[in-house]
Parts: structure tokens; sequence; C-alpha cells
């Protein structure tokens, strides 16, 4: 599933691409993508409309409209979106198409997890209502961590995939983030130190900050609007790399699974 790196790599090129354009016409051919929202109601409501500005929340997008009100997208596992020429087909697996002068917008989802809602007040929107503190805010602090993390006996991996604590990390990151921190995916949250959540801040941060500059990490589907598949994967330090020597010591990447998930530590080095 995408996560910050690669959501933000995205809303980045969109703002470039469609800001101050006009929805000419839409079409999202199955209205089960809309998760309760009707087709034509969707259709009717963005139709016409300016885009004013893109913005991330976490892993959504958000388009807003001068007129008012936008759209609140996710990707899901599998979604990407990409320009074609208006006269081109619809891929096989399009969950919408958005015509604007001289180019369509595709939003291609093969697996189909990914959602549009038409909102008229962000506030509307249930999926934000949730969501927690973002890891470029000037709250994200060692006391924020501290707070969130010290009466809860779950496993820290589980606190920072936790979206209603920090919002927009996944799987691959917090891996790598806990790695660079140097602690261990299933010691327990109310057993992180003030030292700990100093790393977990700093390591956050700059993972996140590496992967957008890399355009993100592409394991399997996420490819950016031209195309092309981000470059982070090539700098991953235990991601996917169980049997591999530690980049610190040379033992062996090891992998373990909680909550249906896959971690990857080194047991030397994150005790």
């Amino acid at each position: 599933m995408p996560e910050l790196p690669e959501v933000e790599t995205i809303v980045r090129e969109l703002r470039r691409e469609i800001t101050g354009k006009r929805i000419n016409h839409c079409l999202v051919p199955r209205a089960s993508y809309l998760r309760g929202q009707e087709a034509g109601f969707f259709i009717d409501a963005v139709t016409g409309k300016s885009i004013k500005s893109i913005y991330r929340r976490g892993k959504y997008m958000i388009w807003r409209f001068d007129e008012g009100g936008g759209i609140l997208a996710h990707l899901g596992m599998t979604g990407k979106y990409a320009k074609i020429k208006p006269e081109e087909d619809s891929p096989k697996h399009m969950a919408a198409r958005f015509g604007f002068e001289g180019f369509d917008l595709i939003l291609d989802d093969a697996r189909r997890f990914g959602r549009l809602l038409y909102f008229i007040e962000e506030s509307e929107a249930k999926p934000l209502q949730a969501m927690g503190m973002e890891p470029f805010s000037e709250a994200f602090k060692a006391e924020y961590i501290l707070k969130q993390f010290q009466s809860r006996k779950r496993a820290v991996k589980e606190l920072l995939l936790d979206q209603s604590l920090i919002a927009g990390l996944g799987n691959i990151y917090a891996s790598e983030i806990l790695f660079r921190a140097g602690i261990h995916p299933m010691k327990a949250g109310k057993a992180v130190t003030m030292q700990d959540a100093n790393r977990l801040i700093f390591h956050t941060r700059k993972v996140l900050e590496a992967a957008i500059t890399h355009n993100g990490t592409t394991i399997s589907d996420y490819q950016q609007v031209d195309g092309k598949p981000g470059n982070f994967q090539d700098l991953l330090l235990v991601y996917g790399r169980e049997g591999d020597a530690c980049p610190k010591c040379g033992s062996l990447i090891k992998r373990l699974v909680s909550g249906g998930r896959s971690s990857y530590y080194c047991e030397k080095c994150q005790k």
C-alpha cells in the first residue's frame, strides 16, 4: 500500500498537472469505488469544478475546488494516476476518469481497495476525523510519543502503524525507522524511553524525507503519474532483506510476523 512518501510524491505531481484546471467531464464506471456515494451525485458534484489546491493528510489526497468542496482520494493497495490523451481508451482496471483541457487523468486500481469521496466541508470527511499527528508537524515531538505510547502494551511497531496516533506510516517505513532507531519492533509501547522517543522522531523524519526525495518506494505496483517507479527501494536497509547481512553489524536480517504483517530487523542492533 502506498504510504506517506508515495502519496506525497503523487500529490506534488498532480499539483503541477491539474492545479488551476477545470474538470470538464468525469466517469466512474463502478459506484462501489465511491463507498456509498452515488456515482451520479459524485459526477455532477465535481464536473465543472476548478482545482484550487491539492494536498496530503496521512495517506489521503485532498483536492479542493475554487467553488468550495473537494475530493478525498485514497490509493488503496494498487491505485495509480496517469495522464492519457482524450482519444485513448480507458485501461482495464480504471476506477475513474477526469477530463481536463488537452488530456484526461486516469485513476487505475486493479484491486479496487482505494476510494473517492466528494465532500462539501473537509470536516465532514469521516476518514480524516480520527487521523493522528502528521510526522512533519511541529507538535510531533518526543513528549507526544511518550504520551501516546507509555500507557499501551501493544508493540511499538503496531503503534507506529496506528493511523489514529501517527498519520501516514506503513509497514515498509516503520521497519526502516525502527532499525535506524535501534528499537526492536516487539518492544512494548509502555517501555519506550525518552531516548527511544527522540530517536523515533528523528529517524521518522529522516526516513520520510529521504523517501520523498527519491519519489517513494516501488515494491510491486506503485508508480508516479509519469509512469516511473520510485527509487527508495534501493536504499532500504532491512525491509524485504531477510537473510541478508545487517549493514551495521553483519548479522543476518530476520523477519517476524505480528498482526499479519512482516517486520524486518536485526536482533543484535535492535534489542
